[in-house]
């Protein structure tokens, strides 16, 4: 993740990984081809708690010529707790016909 071309963000990017505020999930694909160049450009960040939950993480093909860029695709499982419904009744008296 150092390059000679790296700029003041990113050397400031670069402070937040060396103090462990957040991580790169790095395969060590590159991410964008391009006129026989290529390079990673394209990067999964993330902190804990979310860091431990990646996974699978694949780079594909290019997708088209004119950006070169090639798709990353990881998995989060997520899961969502069912909420009851509310006992409350709404009434909307803007729509009743008085």
């Amino acid at each position: 993740m150092d390059s000679w071309k790296t700029t003041a963000r990113g050397r400031q990017l670069q402070k937040l990984f060396k103090e462990g505020f957040i991580e790169c999930i790095n395969n060590n694909d590159t991410t964008f081809a391009k006129n026989d160049y290529e390079e990673q450009l394209d990067w999964i960040l993330a902190s804990q708690p979310l860091l431990s939950f990646i996974s699978n993480v694949e780079t594909h093909l290019t997708l088209d010529a004119l950006s070169g860029h090639k798709p990353l695709n990881f998995d989060i499982p997520i899961e969502v707790e069912s909420k009851s419904t509310s006992p409350r009744i709404s009434l909307n008296f803007k729509a009743a016909k008085w």
